[in-house]
């Protein structure tokens, strides 16, 4: 009995100390209201719809309401004749995100890092950032018209060299690289906020040593820059 009792006390003081705790830290639990909202409205509550995965979907008839057809739509991908050509576009895609997109805001960050006038720094750091904020839509326009073979701006420099125009968007092999380029022109500069962030939070002081050192850029970056940058890298 005195067992018994002695954990209904100890649950009853982590209970209290629980409370106590958000009561203290009531204004930072309030803070965190808004983010849970948005996670459960925009992340959480979408997830209902991955049963359309599993439904002979109507869209008349909604979620609830359209019939159950179990695994039929995973089978008839794995055994479609595009399958096999479809996976390797999203491997070699990944891969290619890998080898360029992922350094791509890195190598932004570094060398931001190294512009030391304020103005033109901040400028720099605008144009880069823009292009995040434009919708898919626009950004597919912007590149239909640049890389157009006629009067696109790209052919338009080929022409020049005396090349002949290219039909990129009607090439199946180069439709990988634009979607790359396309996607390193519209995010890189944004990813490369939380390095900037993280290359700001470099002590001055290592810099200077290096400096002294007789360390030259190329070193400073690699010994310093990105050594003291691995946790975000890895994160």
């Amino acid at each position: 009995m005195k067992r018994i009792s002695f954990k209904k006390d100890n649950k009853d003081v982590k209970e209290k100390s629980i409370w106590i705790t958000i009561k203290k830290n009531y204004d930072m639990y309030l803070i965190l209201i808004p983010g849970l909202v948005y996670l459960i409205i925009f992340k959480y509550l979408p997830m209902y719809g991955v049963t359309i995965a599993f439904q002979d979907f109507n869209i008349f008839k909604g979620i609830s309401g359209s019939k159950w057809v179990g695994l039929m739509h995973f089978r008839n991908l794995l055994y479609s004749k595009e399958f096999f050509r479809v996976f390797r576009n999203t491997l070699l895609l990944s891969i290619y995100d890998i080898i360029f997109l992922f350094p791509l805001p890195i190598f932004i960050a570094i060398v931001l890092n190294e512009i030391k006038n304020i103005f033109y720094k901040k400028t720099v750091q605008t144009i880069i950032y823009l292009p995040h904020f434009l919708s898919w839509v626009v950004v597919s326009g912007i590149f239909i018209n640049i890389l157009s073979p006629s009067g696109g701006f790209v052919n338009n420099i080929i022409s020049l060299f005396g090349g002949k125009p290219i039909s990129f968007l009607m090439d199946k092999h180069w439709f990988r690289s634009i979607l790359v380029i396309s996607s390193g022109w519209k995010g890189a500069g944004w990813s490369a906020i939380i390095y900037i962030a993280a290359i700001t939070g470099i002590s001055p002081e290592l810099y200077e040593a290096a400096k002294i050192d007789g360390c030259n850029w190329f070193q400073t970056v690699t010994r310093i820059t990105i050594p003291l940058m691995k946790r975000i890298l890895l994160f």
